[in-house]
């Protein structure tokens, strides 16, 4: 990564890289000064193009999801580039057969499949995720997928929630 890129989270479920101007599409501003949002380019908030009900979860992967959408092209979002040591980090923090993972914010699921074959039957991966078209994706990706199915659960969590289920 050079010097220009940076790679954050804003606290609102979902990682971002920037290039070497800082802007990535979402309404917030970076560079040495504090992050702000541009209420004009998003007017619902920041997660508004994410809070689509279950019929807009073809969308929703074409976009962010398939290996080269927004959310899981490596050469987009750090997060996707680095998917395999995060995952490596985490078995050697403990992570394991039988372990209990919550992950916040799961989006298309970008940890779900090499989590749930950590975790396997006896373990459980919980997808959380205020948006309906990202659960309804998800729960797509379970039942295609044994592993998935066994390992995992689909968890949606209204967007005003202050407590988990």
């Amino acid at each position: 990564m050079s010097s220009h890129d940076s790679h954050e989270n804003h606290g609102h479920g979902h990682d971002h890289h920037h290039g070497h101007h800082g802007h990535h599409g979402h309404g917030h501003s970076h560079g040495d000064g504090p992050a702000s949002f541009n209420a004009e380019e998003f007017p619902h908030g920041p997660n508004a193009p994410f809070l689509r009900g279950a019929e807009a979860a073809d969308e929703l992967e074409a976009m962010f999801g398939g290996g080269t959408g927004r959310f899981e092209n490596p050469e987009l979002r750090d997060i996707a580039a680095h998917r395999g040591q995060v995952v490596e980090e985490l078995q050697r923090q403990g992570l394991g057969p039988g372990s209990h993972l919550l992950d916040l914010g799961a989006g298309t699921g970008l940890f779900l499949e090499p989590l749930a074959k950590i975790v396997g039957s006896t373990g459980q991966v919980f997808a959380a995720e205020i948006s309906e078209g990202f659960c309804a994706l998800l729960e797509r990706r379970r039942a295609a997928d044994e592993t998935l199915a066994a390992a995992s659960q689909v968890v949606h969590i209204p967007e005003d929630a202050i407590t988990l289920p």
